[in-house]
């Protein structure tokens, strides 16, 4: 019965180790029309997956998203327009960042 219990134990602790989080990034543009969208990436290898599409209004943005786990990821931010450079903008969050 103790080596359950304390197996049990191991297994909350990891699971505790490994549970998500969240991680806010705002932003603030000029020049930008408002309707523009800016997408997140979370990045897997040398492809990015969508995780998140916010519109710019009246000059601001705002994503949150939740975390694979405690550790840094890396995400990349992308605009589409033409006030919007051809190129990401990359980012290291962890669960709990909340990047301005």
């Amino acid at each position: 019965m103790k080596k359950e219990i304390v197996t049990l134990f191991l297994m909350a602790s990891v699971w505790a180790a490994q549970a998500q989080g969240t991680f806010t990034i705002e932003g603030q543009v000029k020049n930008v029309e408002d309707g523009t969208l800016v997408t997140l990436f979370r990045l897997d290898g040398n492809v990015g997956n969508s995780i998140g599409v916010d519109t710019i209004r009246n000059g601001h943005f705002r994503f949150q998203a939740e975390t694979l786990g405690n550790e840094t990821e890396i995400v990349d931010m992308m605009g589409r327009s033409d006030k919007f450079p051809s190129m990401s903008l990359r980012l290291w969050v962890r669960s709990g960042d909340n990047i301005p």
